[in-house]
């Protein structure tokens, strides 16, 4: 299935600012609205969201690596001030994607290096 013949069309240009790191299906998902006040956090999680701590020889993720949160906010020009609140938007996005790939059996993780 196509984008524009997708439930993703409307959200085409949000999709698309993810960049490289989408690498999933977007027909294979349940269709997702972002809210405009979640848009910078959204982005931001999407650009470190391979970059993932893992836990000794079973390569369990336990988290992003915030070295790079911190590095594509100052690549993106975030404010200053508009750090700390972003920081904690993508930390509960975090959670929430240690919590699906703990519960997935297919995902085998795959530390980068």
């Amino acid at each position: 299935m196509a984008l524009m013949d997708s439930p993703f069309a409307p959200w085409q240009d949000e999709l698309a600012a993810l960049g490289p790191s989408a690498d999933f299906r977007l027909d294979a998902l349940d269709p997702v609205i972002v809210l405009p006040e979640n848009r910078q956090a959204v982005r931001l999680f999407g650009a470190v969201m391979h970059p993932w701590r893992h836990a000794g020889m079973s390569g369990t993720a336990t988290g992003l690596w915030y070295e790079s949160l911190e590095s594509v906010m100052r690549m993106r020009q975030v404010a200053e001030d508009d750090r700390p609140g972003l920081f904690d938007q993508v930390q509960i996005m975090e959670g929430e994607a240690l919590r699906v790939i703990r519960q997935s059996a297919e995902w085998i993780p795959a530390p980068r290096r």
